[in-house]
């Protein structure tokens, strides 16, 4: 048995020295360029098939470094290089030396490392086989490794997911979102194949948005942002780096960008999110109706109706005036002036955030006063015409009475209340017949003011009057 390992060992070592005679037989031919992509800002790496021991790499006409692995990295410049990648060898150990030209040694031996002394090589001794074909690029830098995202904004959606959306004008294959809840960071990957798969992305021309789904976080051991508390979120994009010889991505090769700026948010569950006032008018004399919308996820909230008071244009206060399970309202016996709402979700007696002020100026046809005309009709008897206004149930009717003193002081007469009643409305054009029962001295007569106004009935039974119209007249 031991005489079998023996014999299997000597085997190995012959066939070892076979294959290196073989490949140092052919380690003068030219190397080929496997792979070529840039590592990160102006470093390149390169990869190559060959069979020396060492190779040296040639930039712009110049030496630039020796490898002996197969795989260089190097430092570019914006512009346009071409690159040659040389196989070198020692010449006292090559059968077939005279045959490659002999490298000049001053500028060999300033780029060789004891790399080449480790292998058995002499540094003052070496050779060079066939360049590699020219390789050239023109190199300008990833304008990723520059940019900065911005986050625009940051929502909770209907499934209490937090959706942060950012700017992307370098459509990256990657995105890498940070979560920090005071000192505490952590990050989750969405790379863009898998997000959108999953239906966790949404790209709009630059605009992308992430949703932040609790399931796709956790399979990352990634805690989803928790609600009602103040959290901080950046954002990174990432851009595969292209293979220059074959111009396909390389997935494994991640390009960053700089960091965005933290953006400040406080995840709400989504039934407290503000509802939206969609429809806010007059819709009838005395009347506004509101109409909102508003995503409760199912939760069956009710919404508080919040009339606001204001004085010069200045809140002062807010009262609710209504609770009601839909989302329409309508608010009825309003008089003229400008009235302002909100809309407040509530779920269990806790309430959410409020919608927008919606102000309305209302205009109400029967607060505007009655159009009166008065004229005598017989010797102490006055015929009284106004036109009803939808909505009003009944006239306050009064009459003055002027003092007796000359006409000079018409103008200047003081009136005291000679009688009021009320004339409830029958149909549009309205007609009293007020009957003065005093005698009238005809040289003097006697001055009468009549004023009128509209009631209308709220529907809690709250009077609102109208403008006031006011008439004089001298019956004789």
């Amino acid at each position: 048995m031991k005489k079998c390992w023996i014999i299997f060992l000597l085997l190995l070592c012959l066939f070892s020295i076979s294959c290196l005679g073989e490949e140092n037989d052919n380690w003068h031919e030219a190397p080929v360029i496997t792979k070529a992509y840039e590592l990160s800002a102006g470093k390149l790496y390169l990869e190559w098939e060959g069979n020396a021991p060492a190779y040296q790499l040639h930039m712009d006409g110049k030496a630039i470094a020796v490898a002996t692995m197969k795989n260089a990295i190097i430092s570019l410049k914006k512009g346009t290089h071409t690159i040659l990648i040389y196989p070198v060898n020692d010449a006292g150990s090559v059968a077939n030396a005279e045959k490659v030209l002999q490298f000049d040694i001053d500028i060999i031996g300033a780029s060789i490392g004891l790399d080449l002394a480790a292998l058995g090589l002499n540094p003052q001794n070496l050779t060079a086989g066939t360049s590699s074909l020219p390789f050239s690029i023109d190199y300008t830098e990833n304008p990723i490794y520059k940019s900065v995202p911005q986050i625009t904004s940051i929502s909770t959606d209907e499934l209490d997911r937090v959706v942060i959306t950012f700017s992307d004008r370098y459509y990256a294959d990657e995105y890498v979102v940070a979560i920090k809840v005071g000192k505490n960071v952590t990050y989750a990957k969405f790379p863009k194949v898998t997000a959108i798969d999953n239906k966790l992305l949404i790209q709009k021309n630059s605009s992308v948005s992430l949703i932040l789904d609790p399931e796709f976080l956790h399979a990352q051991k990634c805690m989803p942002p928790e609600m009602d508390i103040k959290q901080s979120f950046n954002i990174q994009l990432r851009k595969c780096g292209i293979d220059l010889i074959t111009g396909e991505s390389i997935p494994t090769l991640l390009h960053d960008s700089k960091v965005s700026a933290d953006f400040q948010y406080t995840p709400i569950p989504a039934w407290k999110t503000a509802p939206i006032i969609t429809y806010a008018s007059q819709t009838a004399d005395g009347q506004i109706t509101l109409q909102w919308e508003h995503g409760d996820g199912g939760l069956g909230c009710e919404y508080a109706v919040m009339k606001h008071k204001k004085t010069l244009g200045i809140k002062t206060g807010e009262e609710e005036i209504a609770r009601v399970a839909g989302r329409e309202f309508i608010i009825n016996d309003l008089m003229n002036g400008g009235h302002a709402f909100s809309i407040v979700p509530v779920l269990e007696n806790e309430k959410g955030n409020a919608s927008a002020e919606a102000g309305i100026e209302l205009k109400n046809d029967w607060v505007v006063a009655p159009m009166l005309s008065c004229e005598q009709s017989g010797s102490n008897q006055v015929r009284l015409n106004w036109t009803a206004a939808e909505g009003i149930s009944v006239y306050h009717l009064a009459v003055y009475s002027g003092d007796t003193e000359s006409l000079l002081r018409f103008v200047n007469l003081d009136y005291s209340l000679y009688t009021e009643f009320d004339v409830p409305v029958t149909q549009d054009t309205m007609e009293f017949l007020f009957t003065y029962p005093e005698e009238i001295d005809p040289d003097v007569g006697e001055r009468l003011r009549f004023v009128i106004y509209g009631v209308h009935y709220a529907s809690d039974g709250t009077e609102q009057k109208t403008a006031a119209t006011t008439q004089n007249l001298v019956i004789q």
